[in-house]
C-alpha cells in the first residue's frame, strides 16, 4: 500500500447552501467544525452566512450534519 496516495485523494469540499434561502444563519456549523474552517460572513444587508476556507477543510462533513436546515430536507424526505 502507498501511503502518498491519501495526500493525492480529492477531498469533497460540503456545500453547506446553493441559495441564501437555505442557510438560517444560526451558526451551527460554524461552530462544529473540527479545522475551523468555517467563517461566517456578512452579507450587503448584515446577514451573516458561512464560508469555507477549502485549505483548511479536511471535508469530514461535520457541517452538513449538523445543519438544521439540511437536516430538515433528509427528514421531510424519510417521512
Amino acid at each position: 500500500m502507498n501511503r502518498g496516495n491519501k495526500m493525492n485523494e480529492k477531498k469533497s469540499i460540503p456545500v453547506l447552501y446553493s441559495r441564501r434561502e437555505e442557510c438560517c444563519g444560526c451558526t451551527a456549523c460554524y461552530a462544529i467544525c473540527p479545522q475551523g474552517a468555517i467563517s461566517m460572513m456578512p452579507d450587503e444587508e448584515g446577514f451573516k452566512y458561512p464560508q469555507i476556507d477549502k485549505k483548511k477543510c479536511i471535508g469530514c462533513g461535520m457541517c452538513i450534519k449538523t445543519c438544521p436546515i439540511k437536516n430538515a430536507k433528509r427528514n421531510s424526505r424519510i417521512d
